[in-house]
């Protein structure tokens, strides 16, 4: 018997795309994106390198809808790439976050901070009215899933050092330097 694995509840297309020299994996649904993270190894990047159905039996509009979310993610993470500080623009309703409500709090907020600055995760605590909880912070940023998307790059200790990033140090700290480069091009 010929079966496909099912990936998510409704995941159904993914690919791997190249961003700042680093290799990402998107996975989008029909209703829209649901991941993006960094693949480092060659058995992560193979789960991400069939961009066809994940899921038997798909409408195909669904399949279509979620093909075009994997386009608009790519082109949205070219865009950043070449310097667009409102790459992700149209990608609100778009975003299948999935996580506690305090998790949930604490994306909303990072994806406020604004293109180039960066917050404390104490700071960021506070914002969400959670003073003294920078650990809790800290928590939900490694379960981001929607890296770029959702800035968690953008935190840093109290002391302004880089910390704390699922992704790699070396992802972050590329990432806040190309930001910065764009910023400083204004």
């Amino acid at each position: 018997m010929n079966r496909r694995r099912v990936v998510s509840r409704a995941a159904i297309c993914s690919k791997t795309v190249s961003c700042l020299g680093f290799t990402l994996g998107i996975r989008c649904c029909e209703q829209g994106l649901l991941v993006v993270q960094r693949l480092s190894t060659r058995e992560e990047a193979a789960q991400f390198k069939d961009p066809e159905r994940l899921l038997v039996d798909m409408e195909n509009a669904a399949y279509d809808r979620a093909r075009l979310y994997l386009r608009q993610t790519e082109q949205a993470l070219l865009a950043y790439e070449e310097g667009s500080r409102s790459f992700d623009a149209g990608f609100e309703g778009a975003l299948c976050i999935e996580g506690t409500p305090f998790q949930k709090a604490v994306w909303r907020a990072a994806r406020e901070i604004p293109y180039g600055e960066t917050v404390s995760y104490g700071e960021l605590a506070d914002r969400i009215g959670y003073a003294g909880a920078s650990r809790g912070v800290g928590g939900a940023l490694h379960q981001n899933r929607m890296l770029i998307f959702i800035p968690c790059h953008r935190i840093v200790g109290s002391d302004g050092r880089m910390v704390g990033f699922g992704a790699g140090l070396d992802m972050k700290k590329a990432l806040l330097i190309h930001e910065r480069a764009q910023m400083e091009l204004l």
